[in-house]
């Protein structure tokens, strides 16, 4: 994985520094760029939010990964993870993110780690497997009856 050679994740506190194309790049995202920053700038003090971004040699922002923690059970969710086109190379930068996980996985020592894809058949190539959970999804969208 020489192509990430200089790359380096780093805990963000200034989420706004994400580039919008990262955001926008992410499928299934039900919020706009601008609630996530919103949201994230209200998360910077809270240990259970784990931003991280992987920066180049000049610190320019290339990926971000959106986990948190549940302090119940100590699982980790990963909920977001977005990489510049650029360094997708035939899935090395999820290998790139996955050997990060395993670091960050040492640090939080969580019990369990889900992490949340629209791509369950790319992840099993990874070495994922299916979870005994499944998630579902209620739409809560309000009928008004015009349809």
């Amino acid at each position: 994985m020489q192509m990430f050679e200089g790359l380096e994740w780093v805990k963000l506190y200034a989420p706004e520094l994400i580039p919008s194309e990262l955001i926008e790049e992410v499928r299934g995202r039900t919020y706009s760029i601008e609630e996530f920053y919103k949201f994230q700038k209200l998360q910077v003090d809270n240990p259970a939010n784990l931003l991280f971004v992987a920066i180049d040699k000049e610190k320019v922002i290339k990926a971000y990964l959106w986990a948190q923690l549940n302090a119940l059970d100590s699982t980790m969710f990963v909920n977001t993870v977005s990489i510049a086109k650029e360094y997708w190379n035939k899935g090395e930068g999820v290998d790139f993110t996955i050997e990060f996980l395993e670091r960050l996985k040492e640090k939080v020592k969580p019990r369990r780690v889900f992490w949340c894809t629209t791509n369950k058949r790319f992840f099993k190539k990874k070495g994922f497997r299916e979870s005994k959970i499944c998630l579902m999804e209620e739409d809560t969208e309000v009928k008004d009856g015009s349809e």
